[in-house]
């Protein structure tokens, strides 16, 4: 059984990057083609891991962290099927969320949360979650990174923090944990919610 994958998406393909196959991380990378209804295999991440984050800019796609003490940036192009790394992440993150706003790709995660430059090829140091907290997902909905639920020391969060990097290094996540943001729900409330939060 493969779980703990990443996903992203390019070009309306879907990829999956990684994951945790028969008790041991994988360094497989798939694509799905909903034109075909098909998978195929693609070059291999250099370094296997389970429950990395993804985030994609100029369609290349960037799979950070990963595991229990995982730094690895990679970087995945899909035109070419090649993978290319890039500089470490701050600390080790697993089960973290990433997204890209405005060219910058941010990563949220314990104990470290950073910002990558792509142009720059260079981390900073950014604001974290009001509540600190693993095992996050989230989304990136006008140019605002949403991070939702996760947990900590056997306790679960409802909530949602929203992150709006006017200023990297100084701006704050706003937190919301109402019932209009509550997601102990299934996947069908999660994309009401974002459409709902789109058209807002």
């Amino acid at each position: 059984m493969d779980w703990m994958g990443a996903p992203a998406v390019v070009n309306n393909k879907v990829y999956l990057f990684g994951g945790y196959v028969s008790g041991t991380a994988s360094n497989m990378a798939l694509e799905y083609d909903p034109a075909t209804d098909s998978w195929n295999t693609k070059a291999y991440m250099p370094s296997a891991r389970y429950a990395p984050a993804t985030a994609v800019y100029n369609n290349k796609i960037y799979v950070m962290g990963g595991n229990y003490g995982n730094k690895n940036n990679e970087m995945y192009d899909p035109e070419t099927n090649t993978w290319r790394p890039r500089p470490n992440f701050l600390s080790a993150t697993t089960d973290g969320v990433a997204g890209e706003i405005n060219g910058k790709l941010l990563l949220i995660h314990l104990p470290t949360n950073g910002c990558y430059s792509p142009t720059s090829d260079s981390w900073i140091s950014i604001g974290g979650l009001n509540t600190p907290r693993h095992n996050l997902t989230g989304e990136v909905v006008n140019e605002k990174l949403f991070v939702l639920g996760g947990g900590y020391l056997f306790n679960n969060f409802d909530l949602v923090d929203i992150y709006t990097p006017s200023d990297l290094q100084s701006a704050s996540f706003q937190t919301k944990s109402d019932a209009v943001y509550k997601i102990e729900v299934d996947d069908s409330y999660m994309s009401d919610f974002f459409l709902q939060e789109t058209h807002r």
